[in-house]
């Protein structure tokens, strides 16, 4: 599996960036995109930033979502001890994510709290994770 880490260059400056056989030399006026193998992360830049923990865990959190099926539970009347199936339908995960603030889900089921609480800082690289989902039936 590929990931792509973008921007890395503006955000640590001049750069040598080395994975596997190839090196690039990035300068401070370069937007840099890097696509790297999942199994290289993290990886260190040549200045000592350390670039990837982050995409790994966000990777992480995503297949323990996979895991279940993707399936998240929207309990409508805002009261998650409420599990009448009038009270309940399923969502995606994307708009449980999307509606995170105003709805009560069950996504955090499937996580730990420190967890839950890296999706909620991160939420905007989450949303885009599953903004092309295919609707839940």
């Amino acid at each position: 599996m590929l990931i792509i880490l973008d921007n890395y260059a503006l955000q640590v400056g001049p750069v040598t960036v080395s994975v596997g056989k190839y090196t690039v030399k990035v300068g401070d006026d370069v937007n840099l995109l890097l696509v790297v193998p999942m199994d290289k992360l993290p990886f260190r830049l040549s200045n000592g930033t350390i670039v990837g923990k982050r995409e790994l865990r966000i990777q992480s959190i995503k297949d323990k979502f996979e895991r279940e099926g993707n399936a998240v539970f929207r309990h409508i009347n805002g009261n998650a001890s409420d599990c009448r199936a009038v009270n309940i339908a399923r969502v995606s995960t994307y708009d449980a994510l999307v509606h995170d603030s105003d709805w009560t889900t069950d996504w955090e089921c499937y996580v730990t709290k420190k967890e839950a609480r890296f999706v909620r800082d991160n939420i905007e690289a989450f949303i885009a994770l599953y903004q092309f989902q295919a609707p839940q039936e």
